[in-house]
């Protein structure tokens, strides 16, 4: 693994983050052929394939809001956490402890707090209102004279154009919700180790 591979997945340990730009769409980059290319039938085809590939995408939006949504309900669980490493360490019962064990309590619990927080902040920015392209009347409506296969040629276009703003706008949400996933991760391992941590310190105070 490279140096700044580690760099990178330490880093994911204490903040998620996104590391990488994000690729360019081949489809953003791809012009529609002039209304001279390709016979009717092939067109009717590539419309069809289109419009599927849109409807595609508008589940695909769909699924991963459901998913950013679910983490956003963790928020409730960032606040108990957070609480209760303010309510034990305010607490009168905390001087029944050393100091390292409190101070370790302390800091993996802040740990765990501090990546339940860094989940729903990417599932708020995943949720960020942000705006789908789509086909408007006026550019459904046939123009004046114009056949078939030139309403087509235009309306496969623009289907193209549409597709790969949208597919930039869903991959913006992908990205949150990886960020999310991450620092839902660091939080469970932080959660088991913080209970190692307890049932260690149970077992030394039990003896005589």
């Amino acid at each position: 693994m490279q140096r700044k591979d580690v760099q990178h997945k330490l880093l994911d340990w204490v903040w998620p983050t996104l590391v990488a730009p994000p690729k360019k769409d081949d489809v953003a980059a791809f012009e529609w052929p002039d209304d001279k290319a390709g016979d009717l039938g092939s067109i009717e085809a590539a419309y069809n394939l289109l419009k599927d590939e849109l409807k595609s995408e508008d589940d695909r939006a769909k699924i991963i809001e459901s998913k950013l949504l679910s983490i956003s309900s963790l928020i409730p669980i960032a606040m108990t956490v957070t609480v209760a490493i303010v309510t034990f360490l305010t607490g009168g019962r905390v001087s029944q402890f050393t100091l390292p064990s409190i101070l370790i309590v302390g800091l993996v619990g802040a740990y765990i707090a501090l990546q339940f927080l860094r989940a729903a902040l990417a599932a708020i920015n995943g949720l960020g209102r942000r705006s789908y392209s789509h086909l408007e009347a006026k550019e459904i409506a046939p123009e004046p004279k114009e056949n078939k296969e030139a309403y087509l040629h235009r309306i496969c276009a623009q289907m193209v154009q549409i597709l790969a703003f949208n597919r930039d706008v869903i991959n913006k949400k992908v990205e949150q919700l990886a960020l999310g996933h991450e620092a839902i991760k660091n939080a469970v391992w932080g959660l088991l180790f913080l209970l190692l941590i307890v049932l260690v310190i149970a077992a030394v105070g039990t003896q005589p």
